[in-house]
């Protein structure tokens, strides 16, 4: 759902659905890693560094254990002066 919210432009309520199914599924650490993975990236594509870099940062101290993990890392090294 939030990819099509995306393809629409609607960034914002892509991060919106993305950042509620990372809180949902909070008990599952590669289902909400992934889903905060997908926020932040859909944050950077927004044009939303801030929140893009909080989400990554979510999924290296929250969900450290997560197969998302070296991604989110990856994805803020690019943005963390920005």
């Amino acid at each position: 759902e939030a990819i099509l919210l995306v393809d629409k432009g609607s960034y914002g309520d892509a991060m919106e659905r993305l950042a509620l199914a990372g809180q949902t599924c909070a008990d599952d650490i590669d289902k909400a890693g992934e889903a905060f993975y997908q926020l932040g990236a859909v944050a950077v594509k927004g044009g939303f560094i801030p929140q893009a870099k909080e989400a990554f940062q979510k999924v290296l101290n929250e969900y450290g254990k997560s197969r998302y993990r070296s991604m989110a890392q990856r994805a803020f090294k690019k943005i963390k002066d920005k």
